[in-house]
């Protein structure tokens, strides 16, 4: 599973800025905004996702080397309160992983999750990655303990915000019974939109329409049609 992470909105830009969320920046221009910023969390977060998981960089007049787990963390260090950086230094910790901020606090996935979603409850993606981050059954008490939260309540806050994210799609249709049918929620488009309740194979199928790659969905559809098998096609006409 390799959760989603989030791009800066062009909102966030500063002044005479580059990174926008529609990708438009190199590692080198990221290099020479901090270079001439180094105070601004934009620019570490920009330069995190220029680097592939595993990869690392030397800064100029930095000791050590940078992996995109330090460059969000130092990104979250200069701006406690914004939500996209709490949400893709959480997307880069394993299970269990921890890490220590220079307050002395102690963070994981979930934790950084949550918080994200206290500075910001509109982000589908932090949604679907905080249920995917939970163990089996476990429950938060989300929006300042008034709501108990499981990872299918999460999916569906998700899927209720942005009706065509393929991962609030795919997730939610994973965790549904044989049989089960889903209330849908407004703004539905795509195969689903003249529906107003969907099954398992209905929601995974709209999550392959609008992303052929997303996690797990393939596996979860063959296992659902492999029970009761009308054939279901995808937007390209091949027949599953």
């Amino acid at each position: 599973l390799c959760p989603a992470i989030m791009r800066p909105p062009a909102s966030r830009t500063p002044r005479g800025g580059f990174a926008h969320a529609r990708g438009n920046f190199s590692r080198s221009r990221a290099l020479d905004a901090l270079a001439k910023e180094p105070g601004e969390a934009l620019h570490w977060l920009n330069l995190g996702l220029t680097l592939l998981p595993k990869e690392t960089m030397v800064l100029p007049g930095y000791s050590g080397d940078w992996s995109k787990r330090d460059l969000y963390q130092r990104a979250l260090e200069l701006d406690r309160t914004w939500a996209v950086a709490h949400h893709n230094l959480a997307a880069v910790l394993r299970p269990k992983e921890k890490v220590h901020l220079s307050d002395g606090t102690e963070w994981c996935s979930p934790s950084l999750y949550v918080r994200a979603l206290e500075l910001d409850s509109s982000a589908a993606d932090t949604w679907v990655n905080l249920g995917i981050s939970l163990r089996c059954g476990q429950t938060l008490q989300l929006d300042r303990g008034q709501e108990t939260y499981d990872a299918r309540k999460m999916f569906l806050q998700a899927f209720a915000l942005e009706p065509c994210n393929p991962r609030a799609l795919a997730q939610l249709g994973m965790r549904m019974a044989p049989g089960e049918l889903q209330e849908l929620p407004p703004g539905v488009q795509g195969s689903l939109a003249e529906a107003d309740v969907a099954s398992a194979q209905m929601l995974l199928l709209e999550a392959l329409r609008l992303d052929s790659c997303v996690d797990g969905a393939h596996a979860a559809l063959g296992l659902s049609l492999s029970d009761h098998v009308p054939t279901s096609r995808l937007h390209d006409g091949e027949e599953w």
